[in-house]
């Protein structure tokens, strides 16, 4: 017998819908690669993107996101793959406290993505 109607929400923080322009940049052995995509949803610690299915769990990049608050900031950020395939579900590894709050307010002012069903 089940006692939810689904199982509980494991994410460590909410995950808000977000429209913002990302740059990726997988530094591989012999080249660097910049892939351009917008992401689906963003959270404190990390991002959904499509169109990067050539991405593996574990591969490290860089991140270049640029967040409209105000006036649209950059931020540059290392991330790891948890999730590849489309879409993509990239984690941020090192985040300085300014963009952490950057982010944070950000997040304030979306409408928070529902969990699918």
């Amino acid at each position: 017998m089940r006692w939810f109607s689904r199982p509980p929400d494991r994410r460590r923080s909410k995950r808000f819908k977000a429209d913002v322009r990302v740059v990726v940049t997988l530094v591989d052995t012999t080249e660097v690669t910049p892939l351009r995509t917008h992401s689906k949803s963003i959270s404190e610690v990390g991002l959904i993107v499509s169109g990067l299915s050539s991405l593996a769990v574990d591969d490290r990049v860089t991140l270049e996101l640029d967040i409209p608050v105000g006036t649209a900031r950059h931020i540059w950020v290392e991330a790891v793959v948890r999730r590849s395939g489309d879409p993509c579900a990239l984690e941020f590894v090192s985040l300085k406290d300014e963009y952490r709050q950057l982010i944070q307010r950000y997040c304030r002012l979306q409408p928070e993505e529902k969990r699918r069903t």
